[in-house]
């Protein structure tokens, strides 16, 4: 739900004519207000692509990176405790992310951690980094051109960038199957996350990630899978999570509607698994050299 609600931040139409500042404000109350939930149930889901994108930047050869989104600092944990020598600036733009950071990498005296905005980085000179990373960042920004440019910006000649995004609707059943059921069920009007359009078309995305000032990127998939086999399990878990969220028309619904909706969610998910899939979100992965 963490994600759904971002999304509904960023593409509702009202607010896509609102300017950047009053966007970026909206959004942070929302994941200041869901940090919690997302600690606890979503960032070890979500780190793995993230340290799939750390083997990619090779950081124990680096003299410094940036992690940018680090939400409460997992992944610069990992960096902190892999590479000692390598100086970790760790930033997001939630106040209870950043508390939650401080308390995570209090412990590694190679991080500073700091409260920053991904559109703005000018706490940090140009080509001061050689690294920098963007696990599950640039799709919720409001301007993720700016987002690129500043990575461009901050990054040495030579340095490299690592972002993920999320990528095919048609791979990902953990945020397709809620929506596809409730639809077909009649129970209520939903669509799919817009938090998939930066990855629906990843010519056009390598294109403005060359524009933002790289001059090399490849492009890879990778899911990120739920740690259950069973259809039923992960129907309880998605309800809860929709349920959880600023919308309330699932818990609107009767029993019997909850009962066919958690039903019809198993029974997808089940279908996954039996052709042999995960249930998971496809990710696309790029690494850009500057």
């Amino acid at each position: 739900f963490w994600l759904k609600q971002d999304c509904r931040c960023v593409w509702r139409k009202s607010l896509i004519d609102m300017d950047v500042v009053a966007v970026n404000k909206k959004k942070r109350t929302i994941w200041n207000r869901i940090a919690e939930d997302y600690i606890r149930d979503i960032e070890e889901l979500a780190a793995g692509p993230g340290r799939s994108l750390l083997a990619s930047l090779d950081v124990a050869s680096a003299e410094s990176i940036v992690d940018v989104g680090c939400g409460s600092g997992l992944l610069s944990a990992d960096i902190a405790a892999r590479a000692p020598e390598t100086k970790v600036f760790a930033t997001d733009f939630a106040e209870s992310m950043v508390k939650a950071a401080r308390t995570r990498l209090e412990q590694y005296s190679s991080v500073e951690v700091r409260q920053g905005d991904a559109m703005d980085l000018s706490w940090l000179p140009d080509s001061s980094v050689d690294r920098y990373l963007g696990n599950l960042l640039i799709m919720i920004v409001p301007d993720p051109d700016q987002a690129l440019r500043e990575a461009a910006r901050v990054l040495a000649p030579g340095g490299r960038a690592a972002f993920s995004v999320w990528g095919n609707k048609a791979n990902s059943p953990m945020f397709t199957t809620l929506v596809d059921a409730t639809n077909e069920l009649g129970l209520h009007k939903m669509s799919y996350s817009g938090l998939f359009n930066l990855g629906q078309d990843e010519e056009a995305l390598r294109q403005r990630i060359m524009a933002a000032g790289f001059k090399k990127v490849v492009m890879w998939h990778a899911p990120m899978v739920q740690n259950t086999l069973d259809g039923a399990v992960f129907a309880t878990r998605i309800m809860a999570s929709e349920a959880s969220s600023t919308e309330t028309w699932i818990n609107d619904l009767s029993e019997e509607h909850r009962v066919k909706l958690h039903s019809e969610i198993a029974r997808k998910a089940d279908a996954v698994v039996r052709a042999g899939r995960p249930i998971g979100l496809d990710m696309l992965l790029f690494l850009a050299e500057k």
